[in-house]
């Protein structure tokens, strides 16, 4: 008998084998690329990262420098739960003496705040900004077995600014700040009702959905390009993780945005194609948005890249989002 839901594939000529092959590549891809505790690695492969591979390797000592300053820096722990599924959450504060704005900064795919945010932090400080770095479900201190590419995180984000705003009596404008996943969750936020403080977001680098990521990475990787087989990737995530991979979409989010975007993209990003940022920033309905282009810069890299022309950018972006509100 065939399983429940499978007919489908008879239809298109997958054989019982077929079916079994099938099966097994989507436990292997959702395995590695939903479960939080896989081994995995820049380059989609579990074998020991060679850091000559990684965007960061032609910045020399800068990445590490900015690494141990953040790690040196003293900071709040902070924790909530989830209001969707009661996942634990953690976060770091650090407070600024005299802010003008607080900052949710989110993290990419499997990373932390200090590999996506050490380098800048510094100067977010000097513009007045209290920053909340947030550990994404799955990842750091905070708990969840399954990474979900924005699809619970984008509540986690919800949750997370109103935490800031019970610390914010004075009303200070928010921001939004993700880089790579971080940022597909930030704008997967964006469609929401959101506080009337949000000022702003800033996007870097990020995917325009979980489908769309997982298939790039599929043909990139594994060389494979198969509907049926993001289907049944799809399948797992509901059947184990209990969400769906079209609930990480910030194409569809934000065409229902109004909060001002900046998206950010490295031209030389291979890990997420240029063509994400040209698709997430035709789709944004904010009436203030714009996009930033940095030459030569590989994924999460564009800072390390031109500092100077990415600070230029953001504060202005500050600017125009704290005057046109």
């Amino acid at each position: 008998m065939a399983k429940k839901g499978t007919g489908w594939l008879a239809a298109l000529g997958i054989t019982a084998a077929g079916s079994a092959a099938l099966a097994a590549a989507a436990n292997r891809v959702f395995r590695t690329s939903v479960e939080a505790g896989a081994d995995w690695h820049y380059g989609g492969n579990n074998k020991k990262e060679k850091k000559k591979d990684h965007p960061f390797a032609k910045y020399g000592d800068r990445p590490q420098a900015a690494k141990d300053w953040f790690l040196a820096q003293e900071m709040e722990d902070v924790h909530i739960t989830s209001s969707v599924d009661d996942t634990p959450l953690h976060a770091r504060y650090f407070a600024c003496e005299h802010p003008k704005r607080l900052v949710l900064c989110a993290h990419g795919y499997r990373s932390n705040a200090v590999q996506h945010f050490a380098a800048i932090a510094p100067w977010l400080r000097e513009q007045g900004c209290s920053l909340l770095f947030i550990d994404e479900r799955g990842c750091g201190q905070s708990g969840g077995a399954y990474i979900t590419y924005g699809a619970r995180e984008k509540y986690d984000v919800m949750d997370w600014l109103d935490w800031l705003n019970e610390r914010n009596p004075e009303g200070l404008p928010l921001y939004l700040y993700g880089v790579s996943m971080g940022a597909t969750a930030v704008l997967c936020a964006s469609e929401y009702v959101l506080p009337d403080n949000l000022a702003g977001i800033v996007a870097d680098c990020g995917f325009v959905s979980m489908k769309e990521i997982l298939r790039h990475c599929m043909r990139q990787w594994y060389h494979i390009d198969s509907h049926a087989l993001l289907w049944s990737v799809d399948q797992l995530c509901r059947e184990k993780a209990h969400f769906g991979m079209y609930e990480a979409d910030a194409e569809k989010a934000l065409r229902k945005c109004r909060i001002p975007t900046l998206i950010i993209h490295g031209t030389e990003d291979d890990f997420v194609p240029p063509s994400h940022a040209v698709r997430n920033y035709h789709a944004c309905a904010a009436p203030l948005r714009d996009i930033l282009w940095i030459e030569g810069a590989g994924h999460a890299a564009s800072y390390y890249e031109d500092p100077e022309k990415y600070q230029t950018t953001v504060l202005e972006h500050f600017r125009r989002c704290e005057t046109s509100s």
